[in-house]
This record gives structure tokens, C-alpha cells and sequence, in this order.
């Protein structure tokens, strides 16, 4: 597994690749701590290439270190966040936002007159050999050109979509194209199907998930969808003062909560079930802001606990593999930065 965590090493972060089998490390990378003004901050979601070079993020900068921990190149140009992942081309896709202030209000909408400032999230491709971005675009122009205003208005607060993963397409299937875009909204708990050579969007569907993160492709009908079953949404921002209100005739909704979940839904059916419900009630996984998991050749899963630093290989059958990132006299524990699992490396 691809692993980060911030070291107790003042000066810099590590990046191991870790053989999980024998607990032994086959790579490590070293990055000096040069701007990073967040305490115990980690990297994000980091890429292995062939010749043992590695692209990641770090304080919202994009890097490439080579094998030996030399920078080649570093990207300041947005803040970019969240995960990594390669499209059928070699490039790369990451969300990405735009610096301004404490709450990055970055956009405004106008409302009967009232300006409504908010936070926008961009879809970013990258190349990974210069670190340029060739492409971005706005989430909520791409919901807006749509006619899904709605979903720009409504959940309102200042961060209405929180772009969480961008999962490019490597196939065509009847549901959909080699280089479409599938987009998690966190903060909209909407999942949407995105075509960049059309600026269509596809297909979108929205409730069906809870601040969910890690949408991926399982085959050429169904993806699946880690389902936090939380609510982020900074209730604070949308309290209004009711205070002369009367308690008794507030009504209480029992809204079911739970554990995380990994949804699949099917575009034949237009319906959904549950991926590992045992193992998710067996290990009681419950990352609250973050997650991701991974479907292996075998048929197994690898889940990132990331709140709890925690990491799972199993089945709904049985646990195989566990680990928790813990500093060396384990006293605290480590925050991963969705890592990454290969089941084949590169030849050293």
C-alpha cells in the first residue's frame, strides 16, 4: 500500500510503500516541509509511476518527487485537494478550489438582489510530466449549464458542493464513455455522471447517499459509492434564531443512522443494495469526513478507515488484514491520507 502520514520529524513528511503481507517497506519518500502551516497535515491520495516517481498533494499543492525524493516539479496554481486518479490518456484528475480567505468565497450567486457567496469547486486535469493544468472547469457553471440550479442554491451554506473525487471512465459500456467523468458532491450527497467533450451531464442522482466520498466503477452496469451516513453540512451556518418558538411543537424526523456503508447502484435496474454489510458491522467502520475503499483482482476489498487511521483487507466472510497508523511509542495515531493499494509495483 501507498501510505503517508506526517512524521515526528519536524522538517519533514513521509510517503512509504508498504508491502502489507510482511510489514516491510519497499520505497520511501521524503518531503521537506517547506510551506505547510497545518499542523499534522498529510498528503493526499499519492501515485505511484514506473520509474518509482510519485505525484501527490500536500497543503493544497500538487507535487512530483523522483524515486530519490528530488522535487520535479511542484503546481501552486490552485488549492488542490482530495483524490488523484488517471485517465485513459495518462493524465490526471484532481477537484481543485481557488484561494480566497479563511472560506475560499470564491463565487457569488444573486438572488432577488441579495448576493450569496459561496465556495466553488473546479474539476482539474493535469499532465503528470509537467504538472500543467490542461483543463479546468467549475462545478457549478457544469450544474448550472445543466439546469440543475437547484442543487447550486439548495443545501445552502458556504460550501454547497465540496468536490470530493473526480472517477474518469477507462471504458465504454451502454451507461456510458471512455472520458466521461463520474463526480462526487459531498455537501449535495449527489453523485453525477459528467461529459467534458459535450459539458453534458449524463446522469445524476442525489439522495441516494450521506456526504458519501469514493465513487468508483465496479463493471460495466453498477458503480459503487462509500456512504458516510453523516451529516457535514455545518448545521451551524443554517441555524436561524427561533428563540420565541415553543419546543413542544417541534417535530422530531428519525432520520436511520448507521455505520458507513458502500452502496451499489445499478443502471440497468435504477436501483441500489449493499456492498459488505457484514464486515462493515464486524469492524463497526465508521470514518465520519473522509474514506476510501478499493475492490482487489481476488475479490476482496481494501477500506481506509481514514478518521481512525485504520486499514482493512477482507471479505463478508472474514477480516484478512488490519493495521492502524500509530506513532512509534503509540501514544496518538496517524492520519492517513487516502492511500492507495497496487497488487503490482514497478520493477526496481
Amino acid at each position: 500500500g501507498l501510505i503517508s502520514y506526517n512524521s515526528d520529524n519536524a522538517d519533514y513528511l513521509v510517503l512509504k510503500l508498504v508491502n502489507f503481507k510482511t510489514d516491510s517497506i519497499v520505497h520511501e519518500w521524503k518531503c521537506p516541509k517547506v510551506k505547510i502551516t497545518t499542523e499534522g497535515l498529510c498528503s493526499n491520495h499519492p501515485i505511484l509511476l514506473d520509474d518509482y516517481s510519485i505525484i501527490f498533494k500536500l497543503d493544497y499543492d500538487l507535487y512530483r518527487l523522483d524515486s530519490n525524493s528530488k522535487l520535479t516539479w511542484l503546481n501552486e496554481s490552485m488549492m488542490f485537494h482530495h483524490t488523484l486518479e488517471m485517465d485513459h490518456e495518462g493524465n490526471i484528475w484532481s477537484p481543485a478550489t481557488i484561494d480566497n480567505g479563511v472560506l475560499n468565497l470564491n463565487s457569488k450567486v444573486v438572488n432577488y438582489g441579495t448576493d450569496l457567496p459561496f465556495r466553488d469547486e473546479y474539476i482539474t486535469k493535469i499532465d503528470p510530466a509537467t504538472g500543467t493544468v490542461l483543463f479546468s472547469k467549475s462545478v457549478a457553471e457544469i450544474l448550472i449549464e445543466n439546469n440543475y440550479t437547484g442543487l447550486v442554491y439548495g443545501f445552502w451554506q458556504y460550501d454547497p458542493i465540496h468536490l470530493n473525487d473526480i472517477e474518469p471512465v477507462l471504458n465504454d459500456s451502454k451507461y456510458w464513455k471512455k472520458g466521461d467523468l463520474f463526480l462526487s458532491c459531498r455537501n449535495l450527497h449527489t453523485i453525477l455522471l459528467y461529459r467534458p467533450s459535450t459539458g453534458k451531464i449524463i446522469w445524476l442522482r442525489t439522495g441516494l447517499w450521506v456526504n458519501q466520498h469514493d465513487v468508483d466503477l465496479k463493471d460495466s452496469t453498477h458503480i459503487t459509492v462509500l456512504n458516510n451516513n453523516v451529516n457535514q453540512n455545518m448545521k451551524e451556518l443554517l441555524y436561524k434564531d427561533n428563540s420565541d418558538g415553543e419546543p413542544s411543537l417541534t417535530k422530531t424526523l428519525e432520520i436511520p443512522t448507521s455505520l458507513n456503508s458502500i452502496v451499489v447502484y445499478d443502471f440497468e435496474n435504477d436501483s441500489t443494495s449493499e456492498l459488505l454489510p457484514e464486515l462493515m458491522k464486524r469492524e463497526k467502520i465508521d470514518a465520519q469526513s473522509q474514506g476510501i475503499f478499493m475492490t482487489l483482482s481476488n475479490g476482496d476489498y481494501f477500506i481506509e478507515e481514514t478518521d481512525q487511521g485504520k486499514f482493512f483487507i477482507g471479505n463478508n466472510e472474514r477480516t484478512l488484514f488490519k493495521m492502524q497508523l500509530v506513532s512509534p511509542d503509540s501514544s496518538f495515531g496517524y492520519y492517513p491520507g487516502w492511500s492507495r493499494v497496487y497488487e503490482k509495483i514497478p520493477v526496481k
